[in-house]
């Protein structure tokens, strides 16, 4: 949902701004970032469980 959620408000920026694909690339790459580090509840500045 991450991803998708940064898509549509890239969009709508880049309607905006006056430019719709560069808006949706912006978009998916801070979703796709955004994924990586805060998905499915992870939190990116603790540890893991497996090293302790």
């Amino acid at each position: 949902m991450v991803i998708t959620g940064c898509l549509l408000v890239g969009i709508g920026i880049g309607m905006i701004a006056g430019d719709t694909g560069a808006g949706a690339l912006i978009g998916l790459g801070i979703g796709f970032l955004g994924e990586a580090l805060f998905g499915r509840g992870r939190m990116p500045w603790t540890r893991s469980r497996s090293s302790d």
